[in-house]
């Protein structure tokens, strides 16, 4: 498995947990996030996102937000 690959599943497992734990669709969650659906697909079928870290920032800021 390739360094890019295994980052492509981190940020499939992260969106999956996230989405689980918020108990939201992934149409509201790109909508939340501000991506087209079918970016959200295809970083959750494990084709990855260029800024994952972005992308987790992102997550940790609407829980934090959803939780408040």
């Amino acid at each position: 498995m390739t360094s890019s690959q295994h980052r492509a599943d981190d940020v499939a497992g992260d969106l999956k947990r996230w989405r689980a734990t918020m108990g939201i669709t992934q149409d509201r969650a790109a909508t939340l996030l501000g991506i087209p659906l079918p970016t959200l697909q295809g970083m959750e079928s494990g084709r990855g996102y260029r800024h994952p870290r972005v992308l987790n920032l992102a997550l940790e800021a609407l829980v934090r937000e959803c939780q408040s």
